[in-house]
């Protein structure tokens, strides 16, 4: 069962809750990662989802690990994202030749 967050729906084994109307979960996700993707700054909880759209776009953002105590108060625990702590990924949009060896050539 998945639940779309921003409009509440639900697609999946239990009846639909689309208020009488069709929608496609493969749009309703793809808005999402278009949503993080035109985001300027993104707090989110780690998943590859998200990351994904981070990633490309180089989006200010911080993967949030839950909550601790600094002195008497409660703060959000954030971290960097793994590329910007380790330095080892090259972002998507700044890859080239050998680093889109994943990525087949084409032609649109």
């Amino acid at each position: 069962q998945i639940k779309h967050s921003s409009t509440n729906q639900v697609w999946g084994a239990r009846k639909a809750s689309t208020a009488g109307t069709k929608h496609d979960p493969m749009m309703e996700l793809w808005a999402d990662w278009y949503t993080i993707l035109q985001a300027k700054h993104v707090l989110h909880t780690h998943s590859d989802f998200s990351l994904s759209a981070i990633h490309w776009r180089q989006t200010d953002s911080k993967t949030l690990f839950g909550t601790k105590m600094e002195g008497s108060e409660l703060v959000l625990d954030l971290i960097d994202e793994p590329w910007r702590r380790d330095e080892v990924m090259i972002p998507l949009v700044d890859r080239e030749g050998d680093g889109l060896a994943n990525c087949r050539d084409i032609d649109l």
